[in-house]
C-alpha cells in the first residue's frame, strides 16, 4: 500500500475511534443538562438537516482546493462542537439554542468529512490496492468501534461522577480529531 493509502487508514481509523467515543455520550451529556427529549431529537434532526447542504458545499471546495483540506475542515468543526461543549455545558440547560448551535457544528463537521473521506477512499487506492484498501480499512474501524466503548466506559468509570467521565472522553475526543487532522 501507497503512503496515501496508509494515511487515509490511520485517519479513518482514529476519527471512528473518537466518533465512537464521543458521540453516543453526547446524546447523553446533553440530555442531562436540558432534560427535554424533543430538544435532543431536534439536535439529531438538525444535525442530519446539515448533510445536504454542506455535502454540496464541501464537494465544491474540494473540487476547487483539495479533498485533504475539506477532511481538515470538517475534523475542525467536530472539534469547534467539542471546545463549545467542555467550555460552555452548564448554559445548555437555560438555553437550547447553544445545543442546536451544537448539532449545526456537528452536522457541518460531518458533511465535510464523510463527502472527504469517503473520495480519498477512492482516489488514493487504485483498482490493484483497492480491495486490499477498503479490507483492512474495514478492519481497522472495526476495531476502532469495538474498542471505543470499551474505552468510553473505563474512564467513565474511574471518573468522580458521570458528568466528569462525559468531559474526559470529549476532551480524548478533541486530542484524538486533533491528531487525525494533522
Amino acid at each position: 500500500m501507497s503512503k496515501n493509502e496508509k494515511l487515509i487508514l490511520v485517519c479513518n481509523a482514529l476519527f471512528t475511534l473518537a466518533n465512537a467515543m464521543g458521540a453516543v455520550f453526547m446524546n447523553v451529556f446533553l440530555y442531562t443538562y436540558t432534560e427535554s427529549l424533543p430538544v435532543m431529537a431536534m439536535y439529531t434532526c438538525i444535525r442530519i438537516a446539515m448533510f445536504p447542504l454542506f455535502f454540496t458545499l464541501a464537494g465544491k471546495m474540494a473540487r476547487k482546493l483539495n479533498y485533504g483540506i475539506t477532511l481538515s475542515i470538517g475534523l475542525l468543526f467536530f472539534a469547534l462542537q467539542l471546545f463549545m461543549v467542555l467550555n460552555f455545558h452548564e448554559c445548555f440547560g437555560n438555553n437550547i439554542y447553544l445545543v442546536y448551535f451544537a448539532a449545526v457544528l456537528y452536522g457541518i463537521g460531518e458533511s465535510f468529512y464523510y463527502l472527504s473521506v469517503n473520495t480519498l477512499n477512492q482516489l488514493v487506492s487504485t483498482p490493484s490496492t483497492r480491495s486490499t484498501f477498503l479490507s483492512v480499512n474495514g478492519v481497522l474501524t472495526n476495531i476502532a468501534n469495538v474498542f471505543a466503548p470499551l474505552a468510553a466506559a473505563y474512564i467513565i468509570d474511574h471518573s468522580i461522577n458521570d458528568v466528569a467521565g462525559y468531559m474526559s472522553i470529549f476532551k480524548v475526543v478533541l486530542v484524538i480529531f486533533v491528531l487525525s487532522s494533522i
